[in-house]
């Protein structure tokens, strides 16, 4: 799973480096010298969606696209706990500081669900891309 540093931006191919550094349930920090910043596991569908929203200013914590193997797919993208967004994308719903949204196929459908996965995944990105930039206080 690629990683994104939210302060420079850089995208590092595979967080598996970063876990032979740290503990599993410490933060991962931004390997480059000049940056301090935190990285963050990000889904490689949503991996453009993600740094835009990022670097906007709509932080991110988590996110999923949803996945053909798994019983219940269901794509979400977690923020941090002040960032008031001004809409959401179509078909999606607020739960706290997440959006998700539930897709119409479930799995023993895996072609269709891939079809939906995939859509949603450039469905989001057309949302972030009209999402204003945040101002900074």
């Amino acid at each position: 799973m690629p990683c994104l540093c939210l302060e420079c931006f850089e995208v590092y191919g595979d967080e598996a480096m970063f876990k032979t550094k740290y503990d599993y349930d410490t933060e991962m920090y931004c390997p480059k010298k000049s940056c301090e910043g935190s990285v963050i596991e990000v889904d490689e569908l949503l991996l453009l969606s993600i740094k835009t929203l990022n670097q906007k200013g709509y932080i991110t914590k988590f996110c999923c696209s949803g996945h053909v193997h798994d019983s219940y797919p269901q794509p979400y993208i977690v923020f941090e706990d002040d960032i008031d967004l001004p809409n959401i994308p179509i078909s999606f719903y607020r739960e706290g500081n997440c959006i998700r949204k539930d897709y119409k196929f479930r799995k023993g459908n895996e072609l269709l669900l891939q079809k939906e996965i995939l859509e949603t995944a450039i469905d989001i990105l057309s949302w972030v891309k009209k999402l204003p930039k945040l101002e900074e206080e």
